[in-house]
């Protein structure tokens, strides 16, 4: 596809090692004549110039900079062996760690994001980190600067608030599955992986349920506050709208419908979850 918007054959060589250093030396001392692209991330030009004291290039001198062409996601890995099927399912583990920092990380990251206001949160994430990036950058090139996309802090905001909640959600339920069925699936040879997965697990989400639904709804009506940071969510939309209208009434009540219908969905799918993860026990009402 390149190659027939430019007109021009295009080579693509792999040139890996060294998390992009060996492939980014070796652009950085191609002839600079626009014929030799690089393909790289954040780590050969932001987190390695930070790592490093010498590195065979110029992270800004050396380069021009194009532009954002994707964005990869982050991703929290555990070892197999660790029974935790979500970053919730982990923190709820780590609250019933025996060790000491595992428990204290926990307990300070749940306290603190359930204390604060969800509209402080985003404040926190969207500004501190534009500043604390920044800093970082400005070791690289005095006078730095990085901004954050409002989208990225809101989804990051949100995510810290829900999983601080959900957390809690889940270290509730862990503690109502009976220990004993844990015994005896150990008792009859699953690995603790295994047991979690087969016995556990299914429990856990029958009993949390409840409580994540719940959650959700909260979540979902916190949406709104991420047009506090000039991300054009549903309110901002509105607050357009109703200023370029000067009908507040109408626009404000479509937005309520709006919310409403998706509470309504919600509500009904965590509902009809219940009940299929209830299947075949008595549940009072």
């Amino acid at each position: 596809k390149l190659a027939e918007a430019l007109g021009q054959n295009v080579i693509v060589e792999n040139r890996g090692g060294a998390a992009g250093l060996i492939a980014t030396e070796f652009v950085s001392h191609a002839t600079p004549d626009g014929y030799t692209l690089l393909l790289s991330s954040s780590t050969t030009h932001g987190i390695s110039p930070v790592l490093y004291k010498k590195l065979p290039y110029d992270a800004l001198r050396d380069f021009t900079h194009m532009g954002l062409i994707a964005t990869i996601p982050g991703v929290m890995a555990v070892n197999q062996a660790v029974p935790a099927q979500s970053v919730k399912d982990f923190i709820a583990l780590a609250k019933q760690s025996p060790e000491r920092f595992l428990h204290s990380a926990a307990d300070i990251y749940t306290t603190l994001f359930r204390a604060l206001p969800e509209l402080l949160t985003i404040f926190l994430v969207y500004i501190g980190g534009t500043l604390l990036l920044s800093r970082l950058a400005g070791l690289v090139q005095p006078g730095a600067r990085v901004d954050i996309n409002s989208f990225i802090a809101g989804m990051v905001a949100l995510a810290l608030v829900l999983g601080a909640f959900s957390s809690e959600v889940f270290l509730g339920a862990l503690n109502g599955v009976d220990r004993g069925q844990v015994e005896a699936g150990r008792a009859l040879g699953l690995k603790r992986l295994h047991g979690f997965v087969l016995i556990v697990l299914p429990q856990l989400w029958r009993l949390a349920l409840p409580g994540l639904a719940n959650s959700w709804l909260v979540l979902l009506k916190d949406t709104s506050l991420v047009s506090a940071i000039g991300l054009s969510d549903l309110m901002r939309q509105t607050q357009v709208a109703v200023g370029s209208t000067k009908q507040p009434f109408l626009f404000f009540a479509a937005t309520c419908l709006i919310y409403l219908c998706l509470s309504l969905l919600s509500t009904g799918l965590g509902l009809w979850l219940e009940r299929r993860a209830n299947r075949g026990f008595q549940v009072q009402h």
